[in-house]
């Protein structure tokens, strides 16, 4: 029987025909949407995988440079340049009353916990200790006043070669030689002549804006 010109055979037909012609049953939209996020989920791994691994790279050449290498190029921004450098080894080619202060420090503390009973012996500390950290300061106003002078004199007076200077050397003085990094690159008793610096110092000041 005809339904408007078409029987109910025939429409069934059409629908088992159209069925047929796609040979698998439509997908539900969450399958496919899930479908969709994974290579972006895949992507988002390995993007995270490589920078993990970039940043890996990057600490392990910048230990390298701190621990020997010297390499500028993976040292902390503060201890980049030219200016840095000589700093560095004005500081590394002298004794310094800084040196001592961590190990005394440390000393002063357990010798304080032994005799904390003995009220006399540590007031001598506490006022020795205090003693010995006026002391490092001093020295370390003295050798950046010397530094900056010197730094000065090959820059034409360029003042921007004082900025952080005195916070530098006296971190520098603070650490134990061996605990220096990066590493001390000049020996005891040789003080570096500003001369061997001066083109190199002229032409980073130049490149700063």
């Amino acid at each position: 029987m005809k339904l408007f010109g078409r029987s109910k055979e025939e429409d069934s037909t059409t629908v088992e025909d159209k069925g047929a012609g796609k040979g698998r049953p439509t997908p539900k939209r969450k399958d496919a949407e899930a479908r969709n996020r994974r290579p972006l989920v895949a992507d988002r791994k390995e993007a995270r995988r490589r920078r993990r691994e970039q940043r890996d790279e990057i600490y392990k050449k910048q230990r390298e440079a701190l621990d020997g290498t010297g390499d500028e190029r993976y040292l902390p921004v503060n201890d980049q340049g030219p200016l840095r450098r000589y700093i560095r080894d004005f500081v590394d080619a002298r004794f310094a009353i800084g040196e001592l202060f961590m190990p005394i420090v440390l000393a002063f503390l357990i010798l304080s916990i032994a005799f904390s009973r003995n009220r006399q012996l540590n007031s001598i500390l506490l006022f020795s200790m205090w003693g010995l950290l006026l002391l490092a300061l001093i020295e370390s106003i003295i050798l950046t006043v010397i530094v900056n002078r010197l730094l000065m004199k090959v820059t034409d007076g360029d003042k921007r070669v004082k900025q952080g200077n005195g916070r530098y050397i006296l971190m520098r003085l603070a650490s134990p030689r061996r605990m220096r990094r990066p590493r001390p690159n000049s020996p005891r008793g040789s003080r570096p002549d500003i001369n061997e610096y001066a083109s190199d110092i002229r032409a980073y000041m130049l490149s700063r804006p």
